[in-house]
């Protein structure tokens, strides 16, 4: 149920202090699609200060004023806010300026310095500077170097302070040799490591939640956690960005920082406080105890993969990683991963942490899964429950579909004991009316006001390394024969699910609100509504070459392809129709009780989601007032002229009639 946010209430916080902001690379992607957008999302939110000035500089030939005019042609295509407002924005583009000149040339920061002295007397900034390093790692220390040596950390009025994008070194050694350069002029108080997961609200609210609701506190531990999953899926392949990812591969590019740092979001220990160097040392602590592997745990606990050419979700052709733009013929760069961790400490020893990460996968997902060893079955004997127990589940939706949600098993109605899987959610996007970020409002914000809470220090950074270095090294000496190992647009590789099924568990396979839209039937529904179903949706399994629905039978329930590919047949058994992952089949059956048309074959082994008519219009019945826009739907779409008492029970068509 959504309870919005009051808006005196929604926002205490005050301004940024004054400062000037200097971009270094500022001609970039990341400038235009997140940093501008995210300036001015602060400053249409009152916390971007007044005092305030940015300078942009990189080696691209601009003017000031054709600067501002690239950012106000940016600003209108990558802007996330509901509104946009001109008169913020021209506030906002006034106070930026530009500086041509070559990164590496000591003469440029000369120059930068009489700008800044001339800005800091203009918008009374008190002397802070905000440098923001929006530029490949090797040039980290040069410009920390430069700007040293140009008199901008020497004591005088103001903070200085350097933000520092990802990825932060390529291995331990780079990485550690990184934080010398950096700590070599500047102390650690001043740099920022950024990390833009952590801007995420969905992620900053897993502290909120573990540590405002006692009541999950004594639950987390291995005493009660049977395992937790954390997967990060993109449907994206590599893009532009090929020659970069050829030279990380997703356990850098993705694992080595923003998944352990929602692992340690996840299992940390308290903090004395919500002070940075408090979390901190929590984070470091447990990812201290993250357990080192040897060559012969990564073989049996990693798996890699590399997508080769596929189908993307509008039905287009993905090629595959080895032909994308940048990369090499024959890489062996891997664009998947599946890994099983353990952390050797007090609370989850022997709890098993499944991550999983991958380009070009069915879809975009972002997801946490705790779940909590089964209940004893003991009383449940003898009664219809006993098939259908099922350990409670906590997931954390990062992205999409922003929200928490707690499954647990409920009794359903009728004199017997007999148990479905029912659920509590709280979703971002009923409960709160603010727009959505792009994740850098709140880490700008917080590098501008001094709290490095949501950053990440030497030790940290060199501790998540150190977990990644060993994986790195046993991979870079094994063979990778089976690369393109999985298709593009599909679930990964088959050892991915086979490394998990070993140990008796499965990944968290969700339908989300995305999937559920590209149903016609459901396209008026708001999210509310399709969350309920999600919940009703049933797992199915089907080997090769087994009949899913026959030609004559009664329908009464609906399919998705969740893993694998089917095939529908004519009544001469003659293949008229493909279907694949994230397709569905049979809606009609939820509305009408008929004879099936054509017969549905598995041409692979397919793991299904099934939506049964009844769980449908018990969902309905619930919202009623999306039946109306139901039947529209089936009369427009599937020619279904059938009255409201046909298609619903009595509670939902008499509501029809009442409306």
């Amino acid at each position: 149920m959504a309870n919005p946010v009051p808006a005196e209430l929604s926002s205490t916080e005050q301004p940024g202090d004054p400062c000037i902001m200097v971009i270094f690379g500022a001609t970039g992607d990341l400038t235009r699609r997140l940093l501008m957008p995210a300036l001015y999302n602060l400053a249409s939110d009152g916390l971007l200060p007044e005092n305030f000035a940015m300078v942009a500089m990189a080696r691209r030939k601009n003017s000031t004023e054709s600067f501002r005019e690239m950012m106000s042609a940016s600003i209108r295509q990558f802007s996330t806010s509901k509104e946009f407002n001109p008169r913020t924005w021209q506030q906002l583009v006034e106070k930026l300026y530009y500086l041509q000149d070559n990164i590496d040339n000591p003469a440029a920061y000369v120059a930068l310095a009489d700008i800044i002295n001339e800005l800091d007397k203009k918008y009374q900034t008190g002397g802070n500077i905000l440098f923001y390093l929006a530029t490949p790692p090797s040039m980290f220390g040069i410009i920390a170097t430069q700007l040293h040596q140009a008199g901008f950390n020497t004591p005088g009025p103001g903070w200085k302070r350097i933000i520092v994008e990802k990825p932060f070194g390529h291995d331990l050694q780079s990485a550690s040799k990184l934080n010398q350069e950096l700590l070599k002029f500047w102390n650690e108080d001043q740099i920022y490591r950024i990390d833009h997961y952590l801007g995420k609200e969905t992620v900053q609210n897993i502290l909120a939640f573990r540590f405002s609701n006692r009541i999950f506190e004594p639950l987390w531990s291995r005493n009660f956690v049977d395992h937790i999953q954390l997967t990060v899926t993109e449907r994206v392949g590599v893009g532009v960005r090929g020659a970069y990812y050829d030279q990380s591969g997703v356990l850098r590019d993705m694992i080595q920082n923003h998944i352990l740092q929602m692992l340690c979001y996840i299992c940390m220990e308290p903090p004395t406080s919500f002070h940075a160097d408090a979390i901190c040392h929590e984070k470091t602590k447990l990812l201290d105890a993250v357990r080192i592997m040897n060559p012969e745990d990564v073989m049996n606990n990693t798996i890699r993969g590399q997508y080769g050419s596929g189908r993307k979700a509008d039905g287009s052709t993905n090629p595959g990683y080895r032909h994308e733009p940048g990369v090499n013929p024959e890489s062996v760069t891997e664009t998947f991963a599946a890994m099983k961790l353990f952390i050797d400490n007090w609370r989850w020893e022997g709890v098993p942490v499944y991550v999983r990460s991958g380009k070009s996968m069915r879809k975009k997902e972002t997801t946490i899964l705790v779940q909590f060893k089964r209940a004893p079955d003991v009383i449940f004997r003898n009664t219809p429950a006993m098939d259908h127990m099922e350990a409670n589940q906590l997931v954390f939706h990062i992205q999409p579909d922003e929200g928490i949600e707690l499954r647990f098993q409920a009794k359903r109605p009728g004199p017997s004991i007999a148990l479905q899987k029912v659920n509590m959610r709280f979703n971002y996007g009923e409960s709160f009316k603010d727009s959505p970020g792009t994740g850098y409002e709140t880490l700008i914000y917080d590098a501008m006001i001094g709290d490095a809470s949501l950053f990440s220090q030497t030790e940290l950074v060199e501790t998540a390394w150190r977990i990644a270095q060993p994986i790195l090294d046993t991979w870079a000496t094994s063979t990778s024969d089976d690369f393109p190992n999985y298709a593009a647009g599909s679930w990964g590789p088959k050892s991915a699910f086979d490394l998990i099924a070993n140990d008796g568990r499965k990944w968290l396979e969700l339908i989300n609100c995305e999937t559920l839209n590209r149903v016609p039937l459901f396209q008026p529904c708001r999210k509310v509504f399709l969350a309920s179903l999600m919940m009703m949706l049933k797992p199915e399994i089907h080997a090769a070459g087994e009949y899913i629905v026959t030609r004559g039978d009664t329908g009464k329930e609906m399919y998705f392809i969740n893993r694998g590919e089917v095939e529908t047949l004519d009544e001469n058994d003659t293949v008229i129709r493909k279907l694949q992952d994230g397709d569905f089949f049979g809606e009609i059956a939820l509305l009408l009780t008929q004879a099936r048309t054509a017969s549905v074959r598995a041409k692979t082994d397919c793991d299904l989601f099934v939506l049964e008519q009844s769980d449908f219009k018990r969902v309905l019945r619930d919202f009623p007032e999306f039946a109306r826009s139901v039947m529209e739907v089936a009369r427009d779409r599937y020619n279904i002229t059938a009255s409201a008492e046909d298609l619903f029970d009595t509670d939902t068509a008499s509501y029809l009639t009442a409306t």
